[in-house]
């Protein structure tokens, strides 16, 4: 995610370089959670739009982030507050409402 690559933006590359600053102070235990992690959806449209859409099946310790308050983490107007991101929990709010989830995992 801090490759401009990702996304076809320096712009993104920053706001992930700023999320990960603001989750790796905030969120204790889950430094790398950013910069390490994947972003997965629960809808195979959103995610054909990327290419071919595929399951992901993490393994191992499995840490993941989502906002109730925004359905994507890029674009976005601002980088979310740390406390706006729901960390370990709520994974099935998450899937329900289709939101993104941004997680890291020893495997897949």
């Amino acid at each position: 995610l801090f490759d401009p690559a990702t996304y076809g933006s320096a712009d993104a590359a920053r706001w992930f370089r700023d999320l990960d600053a603001r989750v790796g102070l905030v969120v204790e235990g889950h430094v790398g959670l950013v910069r390490d992690g994947h972003l997965a959806v629960p809808d195979a449209a959103a995610a054909a739009a990327w290419g071919p859409a595929s399951s992901v099946w993490p393994l191992g310790e499995t840490h993941y982030a989502w906002s109730p308050d925004f359905a994507v983490f890029w674009p976005a107007a601002a980088a979310p507050a740390a406390t706006a991101l729901r960390v370990d929990e709520g994974l099935a709010d998450c899937v329900r409402l289709g939101h993104e989830v941004l997680f890291v995992c020893e495997s897949f």
